[in-house]
This record gives structure tokens, C-alpha cells and sequence, in this order.
């Protein structure tokens, strides 16, 4: 009996140690740009479009974004460096998912950190694909992203323009137009008080 209960009682004791310690994962938070030191190049790639920002030792240039001036394009560069992420026990399936930007650092000939971002299906974050090279080595962490800055979770050009200062008093109109609606907001209307 106890040559054959002693091999059953062993099995049985590897299985629920397997399955602990499946159990016992813990998502930690991550900094998936915290070995980023030094900026040659960063490129945005959104719908379609890719944008290079290149250095000329002192500031990023661009050819195709010439209006773009340093300071919002550093601080944009500083939300995406400073992201946090979940690590993830296992990775989804990420392939499927509506893409929403890729964002590529490259510090060297040799060495960039590319970001890729998805909108993760029925949740409220998003799915980001880290591919490091270094020389010929690669790796690739899939990540979750709880939260992100609205200028990297929908990017546009815009949020790499200066803000635009209007002097309190001198501003007669906005006007909005998309593909369906337009919209002009003024402090005059054609409506009586009691309309």
C-alpha cells in the first residue's frame, strides 16, 4: 500500500504546488521607458500618417510638422517617457485590436524602444506592445495601460502645436467643423431673452 500511496501523495503534492504558484501572480507596475537616456530621432505613426522628429544635438525637427515648436513636443515626449503599465500574466490576443498609435524612440544606430498602442476591446486601457532593440537582440513585453494622457491615447498633430493665447475680451467667435456638423459659438445671437 505505501509503495503505491507514496507516488500518488508526491504527483498529487506537485500538482498543487504548480498550481499555486500560478495563483500566487501579481501584476506590478512598470516603467517601460525608464532605460531611455539619450534622443536621436522619435517617430509617431497614427492612421496612416508616420511623423520623424530628428536632433540636431539641441532640438527636434521635423520635415512634415514645420509649425511644431519644442516645448509642447517635449512635454508630449515627456507623457509618453513617463507612462506606467501592468505586467501581465499572460498576453491577450493583440493583433485583433483597433491599433491607436505606434511611438518608436531611437537613441543610437543601434539601440530604440517602440511602443505600440491598442484599444483593449470591452475595458477602459489599452494594450501596449514594447519591442526594445539592442544591436541584433529584440524583446518584446506585452503590457496594460490602466489610464493614458489624452494626447497619446488619441494623438493628433495639434497637440504638438503651441496653445494659442487670446487676450481676455478680443475673442468674437470659435467655429468648429467635422465631417457632419458645424458649430459657431459667439456672444451675440439672433434669440430674444425669452427664447
Amino acid at each position: 500500500v505505501l509503495v503505491i500511496a507514496l507516488p500518488y501523495f508526491l504527483l498529487n503534492q506537485e500538482s498543487q504546488t504548480s498550481e499555486h504558484k500560478v495563483s500566487a501572480f501579481e501584476a506590478r507596475m512598470v516603467q517601460p521607458f525608464k532605460e531611455l537616456e539619450a534622443l536621436e530621432e522619435f517617430r509617431i505613426e497614427h492612421q496612416d500618417q508616420t511623423y520623424n522628429f530628428t536632433s540636431d544635438g539641441e532640438n527636434l525637427k521635423s520635415d512634415q510638422l514645420i509649425t511644431v515648436e519644442q516645448e509642447p513636443l517635449w512635454e508630449f515626449i515627456g507623457q509618453v517617457i513617463s507612462l506606467q503599465a501592468l505586467t501581465l500574466e499572460e498576453a491577450p490576443e493583440h493583433t485583433a485590436l483597433e491599433k491607436k498609435a505606434t511611438y518608436t524612440f531611437v537613441q543610437g544606430e543601434s539601440s530604440e524602444i517602440e511602443l505600440v498602442l491598442y484599444d483593449l476591446a470591452k475595458a477602459d486601457s489599452y494594450i501596449g506592445v514594447i519591442t526594445t532593440r539592442l544591436g541584433d537582440k529584440e524583446t518584446e513585453e506585452v503590457l496594460e495601460f490602466p489610464s493614458l494622457p489624452v494626447a497619446v491615447a488619441n494623438f493628433s498633430p495639434i497637440y504638438l502645436e503651441p496653445v494659442i493665447n487670446f487676450e481676455l475680451g478680443k475673442l468674437t467667435e470659435i467655429g468648429y467643423q467635422d465631417e457632419l456638423n458645424k458649430f459657431h459659438l459667439s456672444q451675440e445671437s439672433n434669440f430674444s431673452q425669452v427664447e
